[in-house]
């Protein structure tokens, strides 16, 4: 007996010719939505596609096995109505060889069909935690041995930044951060040469930190407006004489916070360090016999939100033009040594790797990411986009353009291709927040 399937499921089982995004609950029937897609898709009349030029990437090697058994199922149900027909006998055996696993899985398949062009061996093994940590000890052993040994002061000074009663664990410590961070990143070279320039910015509120800054003082000098405003608000329906006594006190703080903000928009860091330490309050002093009037208890609770808010923005804007400018030359030469021993520390970990020829599955991702417009540039190519992903508490499918690079970077789903003889014909998203694993690859291999 045939399921009968919604409109919604219907619309994702059948759209052709752009990308898909779906958002639906769990339990709501996703993963039977993308078998039926699959089996149509392969048994279409007009324009089949064979089951290997298919990718199905999924978060657990559970999760594809399953897959992989419900398209299956749903094929050899299909050959006992009609057991004589070739496209389905065809699709039967291809299934076999049908990309359906994990993303670890895929790119270390990928790694392996282009080992020749990627500079690693053919018969690399994945290690293992316990023998990783061992490479990794050994790496940071050598790269630090190599920096004490060069008698550098900027070597020096970096162990002063990061002195403890560890002695150099600190020092340690980060440089592993940082290497985990880069594992994530598709040219973490790049990244390093890019970082380490932006603490040379001429202007504080060019760099990443001060626009940072400004980004949460923005929305928190807002913050205080509408509690200023709130509480105005409110004294007009108190009693005149608290109101009298009160409203002047909370309009002087809002003229302040809007010349605040005035002065946010206008990104001038001087201007707004003056504007932030500029601010006196005044004490908020009730009538007489108005010391826990609800109104008077209202507005104080919001004028103490708006004095720790500022506050808060004081501790930030602590430093004038110069004098941050100054601070983050000294940190540039200090970040310039971390950075250099990180590299070196990586060149060490890579030369025990390939001695003991193995790979990680960040490494394998990593490979895939900054060798796939190398490697699989020679091939057009389909990708079926697929992640079981905690969705939306409604179900929902749509049709949707085609998505540009700069897009396809900022969504934080699943995507993978392989080699095609017809170009891009559809793709499913499913929207959730990915896995690490799946997020460190996203925006990977779109050809």
């Amino acid at each position: 007996m045939s399921r009968e399937w919604t409109e919604q499921q219907l619309n994702a089982i059948n759209a052709r010719g752009g990308s898909v995004l779906v958002s639906a609950a769990a339990g709501s029937g996703k993963t039977a939505v993308l078998v039926e897609r699959v089996i149509r898709l392969i048994t279409d009349a007009d324009h089949p596609i064979d089951a290997d030029r298919l990718l199905v990437v999924t978060f657990t090697r559970d999760a594809a096995a399953e897959m992989k058994q419900r398209i299956a199922k749903s094929l050899s149900d299909l050959l006992c109505d009609d057991p004589f027909n070739a496209q389905l006998l065809r699709q039967s055996k291809l299934l076999y060889s049908a990309s359906i696993c994990t993303i670890d899985s895929f790119c270390g398949d990928l790694v392996r069909d282009y080992f020749h062009m990627l500079g690693v061996s053919a018969d690399y093994r994945i290690a293992d935690q316990s023998e990783l940590e061992l490479l990794k000890a050994a790496a940071m052993d050598s790269a630090m041995e190599d920096f004490y040994n060069s008698d550098s002061d900027g070597f020096t000074a970096l162990l002063d930044a990061f002195a403890g009663k560890g002695g150099d664990r600190n020092l340690r410590e980060t440089v592993l951060k940082i290497h985990g961070f880069l594992e994530t990143q598709p040219f973490p070279g790049q990244w390093l040469d890019d970082m380490l320039q932006s603490y040379g910015e001429r202007s504080v509120t060019a760099s990443i930190w001060g626009k940072i800054i400004i980004q949460y003082a923005s929305p928190a000098v807002s913050h205080c407006i509408n509690l200023c405003e709130n509480s105005i608000s409110l004294l007009q329906e108190a009693d005149e004489k608290l109101r009298d006594k009160l409203v002047p006190i909370i309009e002087e703080d809002l003229v302040w916070l809007q010349i605040l903000q005035e002065k946010l928009y206008g990104e001038n860091w001087d201007a707004i360090v003056t504007a932030v330490h500029s601010f006196s309050a005044k004490q908020l002093r009730a009538p007489r016999g108005y010391k826990d009037d609800p109104y008077k208890l209202s507005v104080a609770a919001n004028r103490d939100n708006v004095k720790e808010t500022v506050k808060r923005l004081q501790q930030y804007f602590c430093r004038t033009e110069d004098e941050a400018r100054a601070e983050l030359g000294e940190l540039q030469e200090l970040v310039g040594v971390l950075f250099a021993l990180t590299r070196h520390y990586i060149e060490q970990l890579d030369a025990l790797k390939r001695k003991k020829n193995v790979l990680t599955f960040s490494r394998t991702s990593t490979t895939c990411r900054t060798s796939s417009s190398t490697a699989c540039r020679k091939t057009r190519r389909t990708s079926l986009r697929w992640a079981t992903l905690s969705s939306a508490s409604t179900a929902s499918v749509r049709q949707s353009r085609s998505f540009s690079s700069a897009e396809r970077k900022a969504t934080p789903v699943m995507t993978r291709t392989i080699p095609f003889s017809r170009p891009l014909l559809f793709s499913i998203r499913i929207s959730g927040a990915a896995p690490r694993c799946a997020t460190r690859s996203t925006s990977s291999f779109h050809g």
